[in-house]
């Protein structure tokens, strides 16, 4: 199997995959008799579940709960989950008060990666959290012809009060779902109207400007630490399964289901780690995500707790430029200027932007225009020192700083020129 992969790994860098793709596809759709083979499949540990006259297959298995999947055991996702419950603060990853069996960690695999009705979800997977094990659920659709068995089988284990845990799941997982549904709705159950976690935006809060990339093969890698070892790529999948269709024989699939239990693995992982760097770190960049995570949720308490920790920690112009900006959001200029200040002799980070900072303040607040133009000239060279340090720089930032400057000279002068004299 590992020298068939590897040839059409060799095979398809020559073409464009999604030609191969639809090529497969056709001759896959003209294959007008479904080949069932339950030996095969229980080979690979599946069973069958029927309805009237379509069969899905379905494939279960148990972990135990202290294994671990890269750097995390699956019960320290389970401590996260206390955490949260023990804890009052609103937040996108905070499992607080939900039972952690209700939490489905929940991938799929598709023939292609467009949202038409053209392209089929052959494998559904799931795992759930239990106190002594954790367990992986497999649907894998034997034949087109079978979508209703395929979708009943795997509706039938969801309830209203389950909760979906995707790496992107909002826009691909659940939209697919929700396409192929609808062609057997009538004679299976309704979609559940999920609560949601969708992990990819937490990931790309923490790892953007950290990682080449925000994929999950990164994450794990990179993050989490997962060995995949001789792992099938994800875009081989559309390949074997088509394979599969045109020989009946499933063990070409092995490869994909083992691919996919991985990865629904890997997001209990990755949540673990997300609530970790948000509850608990003490790194100075987490600090400053998350607080920033806070403050875009409008929890201004949480996020200045944060930049103030940050900056206890590393003394980071960062971390001092956005406690300012939060205590001038909350009609505390006197304070702003404090942090504003220690941001300009921190580091290079937002010494500009704390520079502009001070010279509102003492514009507007103090008409003190001589200090104005003081901080004005100074973020002048501030940024053309950046310039010419950074290949980054467009120059707007320069343009603004110098037509702040020759407004600042202009209101300067005029206030002299018009200033009252005392006799």
């Amino acid at each position: 199997m590992k020298h068939k992969l590897q040839r059409m790994k060799t095979h398809m860098s020559g073409v464009n995959q999604s030609d191969e793709i639809v090529k497969s596809e056709q001759e896959a759709n003209k294959i007008s008799d479904f080949s069932f083979d339950r030996r095969a499949w229980q080979a690979l540990g599946f069973e069958e579940y029927w309805l009237e006259d379509e069969v899905s297959m379905v494939r279960k298995s148990k972990i135990p709960s202290d294994t671990k999947h890269g750097r995390y055991r699956f019960s320290d996702w389970y401590e996260k989950t206390r955490t949260w419950d023990q804890v009052d603060i609103p937040h996108p990853l905070s499992t607080k008060g939900i039972d952690p069996s209700k939490l489905f960690f929940f991938d799929i695999e598709t023939t292609g990666l467009s949202s038409g009705a053209g392209t089929q979800v052959f494998m559904i997977g799931y795992v759930r959290m239990f106190d002594s094990y954790v367990e992986v659920t497999q649907h894998v659709l034997p034949d087109p012809s079978c979508e209703t068995a395929f979708f009943h089988a795997f509706l039938n284990e969801f309830s209203e009060d389950d909760y979906l845990v995707t790496f992107n799941g909002k826009a691909f997982d659940w939209p697919q779902v929700k396409t192929r549904h609808t062609f057997v709705r009538k004679r299976v159950p309704s979609l559940p109207t999920f609560g949601h976690f969708d992990l990819l935006h937490g990931t790309r809060r923490f790892f953007k400007h950290r990682l080449p990339s925000c994929r999950l093969a990164i994450i794990e890698d990179q993050v989490l630490h997962v060995d995949r070892g001789h792992d099938t790529p994800g875009d081989m999948a559309p390949l074997l399964y088509f394979e599969y269709l045109k020989s009946g024989d499933p063990s070409p699939l092995q490869a994909i289901v083992d691919h996919h239990r991985s990865d629904v693995l890997s997001l209990i992982a990755l949540h673990a780690d997300l609530s970790s760097r948000v509850l608990e770190s003490e790194q100075a960049d987490d600090l400053l995500i998350s607080a920033q995570w806070y403050s875009a949720l409008k929890d201004d308490d949480m996020a200045f707790a944060r930049f103030q920790r940050a900056y206890e920690l590393t003394g980071k112009g960062e971390a001092a430029f956005y406690s300012g900006m939060l205590c001038k959001k909350l009609t505390s200029p006197d304070e702003a200027v404090h942090w504003f200040e220690k941001a300009i002799t921190s580091s290079h980070v937002k010494k500009t932007d704390a520079l502009v900072e001070l010279a509102k303040y003492y514009e507007h607040e103090r008409k003190a225009y001589d200090c104005a133009l003081r901080f004005v000239r100074e973020a002048v060279q501030e940024e053309k020192w950046r310039e010419r340090v950074s290949t980054n720089s467009n120059g707007k930032v320069l343009t603004e700083l110098q037509k702040r400057l020759q407004r600042l000279e202009k209101k300067q002068n005029h206030y002299k020129t018009n200033r009252p004299t005392h006799m």
